[in-house]
């Protein structure tokens, strides 16, 4: 459950109030863990990729971006990519940020998370990821 925030709610009592600060954020995805299978891949290994895409509230605007994908390492993927993946958002209040994980051979869904971008806090994070049924479905770190 995510309370709404009051400039959706009653967006005329936040009139003359100033506009938020846009914020700029850097998120790297630096590796996973007991990443299940899609129902499709049988037995073969699945090549996942990470895509994680960031919705501003205020605009509606969505900004997406890729990992590369890791072949055939399904139970313990390592991206560790170098070059973080970039964002302004002009909201930060109203932000949300979703973490897809995809099988690049079979393009099939392996399991995502979302969360509202003011419960993220700087670090490093586990983020648990769920299936396309809503249950839990390995970790991403």
């Amino acid at each position: 459950y995510v309370l709404k925030n009051g400039r959706l709610t009653d967006p005329k009592k936040f009139e003359s109030l100033p506009a938020e600060n846009a914020r700029n954020i850097r998120v790297r995805v630096l590796a996973g863990y007991n990443l299940q299978r899609h129902k499709n891949s049988k037995d073969a290994p699945i090549h996942p990729y990470v895509n994680i895409a960031v919705c501003d509230g205020q605009t509606g605007k969505i900004s997406t971006c890729q990992t590369s994908v890791v072949k055939g390492n399904s139970l313990s993927p390592v991206w560790n990519e170098e070059i973080p993946a970039m964002f302004t958002l002009n909201c930060p209040s109203l932000a949300m940020m979703i973490f897809s994980v995809w099988d690049k051979k079979t393009d099939s869904f392996i399991a995502s998370a979302s969360m509202p971008f003011r419960a993220v806090r700087q670090g490093f994070r586990s983020v648990p990821l769920f299936n396309e049924s809503n249950q839990r479905a390995g970790c991403m770190a």
